[in-house]
């Protein structure tokens, strides 16, 4: 971090990438557009609309998904699309930690949730062979008496 701090880029690749220490992933779009059409390939999602013949998952739907989903109001949306308009500097202010904030708030509309589904799946499932064991151990101790 220290020389790309000092020397402002970092290469990787064939591409001299700008190194914006401010970005949580500062990288080229070149780069961020082979790694996602990797990982849409490698999962087989690569599907191909039959009208326009255009592959229906590209880059671009990350931010799309983000825009419709995120939940916060349009300015808080917009500054993290890094959306920039010229009155925001007059008009607009939005502080970075607020921002941070309203994000984090936010996450679980843009996360997968799967995890979280699975943990109350598992929850309900424990309950449930709690009360199993606790039924058993009664079945048990009436079999017992009746002896």
């Amino acid at each position: 971090m220290e020389i790309k701090d000092r020397i402002g880029e970092k290469v990787k690749g064939s591409h001299h990438e700008k190194y914006d220490p401010e970005l949580v992933w500062s990288m080229h779009l070149v780069t961020a557009r082979k790694n996602f059409n990797e990982a849409v390939n490698r999962a087989g999602l690569n599907k191909r609309d039959s009208r326009t013949n255009r592959y229906k998952l590209h880059i671009h739907s990350l931010r799309k998904f983000f825009r419709s989903r995120i939940g916060l109001d349009p300015d808080q949306t917009h500054a993290l699309l890094g959306h920039i308009g010229y009155l925001d500097d007059a008009y607009l202010r939005i502080h970075k930690k607020e921002l941070a904030e309203a994000y984090i708030r936010a996450m679980p509309n843009i996360t997968n949730n799967e995890a979280k589904y699975a943990n109350a799946e598992i929850g309900k499932l424990k309950e449930d062979l709690e009360l199993l064991r606790e039924e058993n151990r009664n079945l048990a101790k009436k079999l017992l008496r009746s002896n």
